[in-house]
């Protein structure tokens, strides 16, 4: 089972939980989940099916499983008991009983997570007529899952051809009991449970400027403008979310204001009233030089949230005010490549006056089979491995050259 399938099986089983209240899904509420000091029992609903395993995959489909998950909120975050079993080639397989299925699947304690860590931790998979049976006897682990007695779990069953909608369930706490946490314990575990989020979850800020990089520096020609916006990225593991955030003008500042200035967009009339905007505020390039744009004072909702990096409340960016530029242009130019073969390219930019502008980072974006790339760069080495045409292209700027290469066979 890839990484990436364990993490989307196992996000899946929490992100689509279903509240205290609301209908269960069709089967999965036959579920039974015992808890004590010395074991969990999970016992999964009767399987109705009497044929097992999978077809051929064909190109591009995705892997068949089967999969047996219960997951919990335990005390350092949440974990996945599984017992899963992956196509891993393209060939059809069939199993004579659910028995054969258990018996080739995996049972493993596992985090959520793209990069997920899944262990072997002595957890058995059984078949009890038609229900599938895990079962744990580690006092350790059910202690870490299990201290709090939560009152419910996830629940999530998989087939190759339709699976249940994940559901929730509740834990039935059985002989030897486990204790009824104290309000010392409950500090305790709040302080870890904060620790996990700050160790999955990152919060950055950034300024914008148009659709330049993130940190690279900003690029304006004197007399043009660019809005700025001041940037929230929340990311939890790999997936990441972001949107804009406001602060006060004042917060705004530049150190040269001779190179560049700051400026709120002015009121619009509208039906006899005046209407501010709420885009901005914009730079505006006034002579060429470099100087350092700054924000202060930033806060938002974040200031308090768990993040694996500290949540910066000021924050700075490089602005550069070129001369008014003419053209870019992409060098060297070949009309035709070999397979196989390796180009340097480079950007030469020009200004108005017919001057070299140099010292300047380039992005540059590559469509080349079988896939594309994107970086800022100052030249950048593109190699190209398959016949057929190819694109570069190249932005400085607002200022964007492009060429369109065309790939042959290698000659012997």
């Amino acid at each position: 089972m890839t990484l990436i399938a364990r993490f989307a099986v196992s996000t899946l089983v929490v992100a689509m939980a279903l509240r205290s209240g609301e209908q269960q899904p069709r089967g999965l509420d036959a579920t039974r989940v015992t808890v004590s000091r010395r074991e969990i029992r999970v016992l999964f609903p009767a399987e109705t099916t009497h044929r097992w395993g999978w077809p051929g995959r064909s190109a591009g489909a995705n892997s068949a499983s089967y999969a047996w998950i219960v997951s919990v909120d335990g005390i350092d975050g949440p974990r996945s008991l599984m017992l899963d079993l992956w196509q891993t080639d393209d060939r059809a397989r069939s199993f004579s009983s659910l028995k054969d299925v258990v018996a080739a699947g995996r049972a493993q304690l596992c985090s959520p997570g793209m990069v997920q860590q899944c262990h072997d931790i002595g957890m058995r998979a059984d078949v009890q007529g038609a229900r599938v049976v895990l079962t744990l006897r580690d006092s350790a682990v059910i202690a870490q899952l299990f201290s709090m007695r939560p009152a419910t779990v996830n629940v999530y069953r998989g087939r190759p051809s339709a699976s249940d909608r994940p559901g929730m369930v509740r834990a039935e706490y059985v002989a030897p009991q486990i204790p009824m946490p104290d309000s010392a314990f409950r500090a305790d575990v709040a302080r870890r449970r904060r620790q996990y989020q700050a160790s999955v979850n990152t919060i950055r800020r950034s300024i914008g400027a148009g659709s330049e990089f993130r940190d690279s520096t900003i690029l304006l020609e004197t007399g043009d403008s660019t809005v700025l916006t001041l940037n929230e990225m929340h990311c939890s593991f790999d997936a990441c979310g972001g949107f804009s955030i406001g602060v006060p003008d004042s917060s705004w500042a530049l150190d040269d204001t001779t190179i560049a200035a700051i400026r709120r967009p002015g009121p619009v009339s509208t039906g006899g009233m005046l209407v501010y905007s709420s885009v901005g505020p914009y730079l505006v390039g006034r002579r060429p030089g470099t100087t350092t744009i700054r924000v202060r004072d930033i806060h938002s909702a974040a200031d308090t949230m768990p993040s694996r990096d500290p949540v910066p409340s000021s924050l700075q960016r490089v602005l550069r005010v070129l001369p008014r530029l003419a053209r870019i242009e992409i060098l060297p130019r070949p009309d035709t490549v070999q397979a196989g073969a390796t180009v340097e390219f480079r950007t030469r930019v020009i200004d108005r006056a017919g001057q070299e502008v140099t010292g300047l980072l380039t992005e540059w974006r590559t469509q080349t089979k079988p896939y594309a790339q994107i970086g800022l760069q100052a030249s950048r080495s593109v190699r190209f491995d398959s016949t057929g045409t190819a694109i570069v292209a190249a932005r400085v700027g607002h200022r964007i050259d492009s060429l369109v290469v065309v790939v042959v066979p290698r000659r012997r």
